[in-house]
């Protein structure tokens, strides 16, 4: 850091098997960088970063972060990736200022002090909740085992589900029911009363087994998935997936908040090079960078490491001017902040998304949904 700079790092996977998935992260960084730039940086300072490829490996990882921050010097580290645990330790010991995404348990680890993100929303009472409101009460969910992230939001999932009193029963999309018919038949056959599809697949995926489902003649109350949100899916699948929902900590861009409006002209002013499929990906880094500058900010115009996190541990109600679905208390753990979602859902005529109303008595948000984070 210099009178009027400060040099942050990014790990992100550029290669690997996330690269090509993961590839607009950057895209989000420099277009919140070159907002606050052309703002006048944070406390006069420019904000500049070195990046390094971790290809989504833990090992990888703490290799790139080491090197960022002891051959280079940065003040901290935006950890984009899936992969944070592997330099988590040594950023933890001296101290190091890390954003990223809620990707790891260890992001909710009340020991690393110094590693900030916002709540993904996965095991939150809040879905739930939400599925009781539309009618559900039996549900079936479709994931694929031998994938740990789709195993992992299954067995997430069906707590949320069992806190509101949803039963659930999973279905395996592998080598036995390797197509969206197949799973269908099953779903037929083995779960007919089932009120409530919920899928952990790809985005692509996801859809397209929705889309099986209501040719098969199923009716369920809600169908529910943890991707697909974007204008790619209602442009290839249309009307057979109307009422296709998708949940998520972000706010969708059918909210039409100043600050995503504020995102989009970012994005075309300083990555131009995103297309409309990868802006879901840029918002989550840049909101995530905007996240540390939030922290530089209260770190005031002489920032340490030290004043970094302790300023940012003060800030108990942080959303990103509202692209959040809820704010975040940060001086007490994710595990203990209500975990606030949206839900994105196809209109009936499948032109688009829309944003699904909270009609509840007492709902601090017609947009949102939130509801206590389950332990463990």
């Amino acid at each position: 850091m210099s009178a009027d700079e400060v040099r942050l790092g990014l790990v992100y996977p550029d290669s690997g098997f996330l690269g090509e998935t993961l590839r607009a992260i950057r895209s989000g960084v420099d277009a919140r960088l070159g907002v606050v730039n052309a703002e006048g940086g944070v406390h006069g300072r420019r904000i500049s970063y070195e990046w390094r490829d971790d290809q989504g490996a833990p090992d990888v990882n703490g290799v790139a972060t080491r090197e960022l921050v002891e051959d280079l010097g940065v003040f901290g580290i935006l950890d984009l990736t899936t992969a944070a645990s592997g330099g988590a330790d040594f950023l933890r010991s001296l101290g190091v200022p890390t954003v990223g995404l809620p990707a790891e348990k260890i992001w909710e680890d009340p020991a690393y002090r110094n590693m900030f993100t916002f709540p993904s929303g996965f095991v939150s009472e809040a879905i739930g909740q939400y599925v009781r409101a539309q009618g559900g009460s039996r549900a079936v969910i479709v994931g694929r085992e031998v994938e740990t992230t789709s195993k992992s939001h299954s067995v997430m999932i069906e707590r949320a589900l069992g806190s509101a009193g949803v039963s659930s029963r999973t279905i395996n999309f592998g080598s036995a029911l390797a197509s969206p018919d197949r799973v269908a038949e099953e779903i037929e056959e083995t779960a007919s009363d089932a009120d409530v599809l919920v899928v952990t697949l790809s985005g692509d995926e996801a859809a397209s087994v929705a889309a099986a489902t209501r040719a098969s003649g199923a009716a369920f109350k809600v169908i529910l998935a943890v991707n697909g949100y974007g204008p790619e899916t209602v442009q290839r699948f249309g009307r057979s997936v109307a009422g296709f929902t998708v949940f998520r900590g972000l706010m969708p861009f059918e909210a039409n908040l100043p600050a995503q409006q504020k995102y989009l002209s970012a994005l075309t002013d300083y990555a131009p090079e995103v297309g409309v499929a990868d802006q879901e990906i840029a918002y989550s880094s840049y909101i995530v960078t905007d996240l540390l500058l939030r922290g530089l900010t209260a770190a005031g115009p002489c920032p340490t490491r030290e004043g970094f996190v302790e300023g940012l541990r003060k800030v108990t109600d942080y959303n990103a001017d509202g692209m959040l679905a809820g704010s975040v208390n940060f001086s007490k753990g994710l595990s203990e902040s209500p975990s606030c979602v949206s839900f994105a859902r196809v209109v009936a005529d499948g032109s688009g998304f829309e944003v699904v109303r909270n009609t509840t008595p007492g709902a601090h948000d017609p947009l949102v949904w939130c509801g206590r984070p389950l332990a463990g």
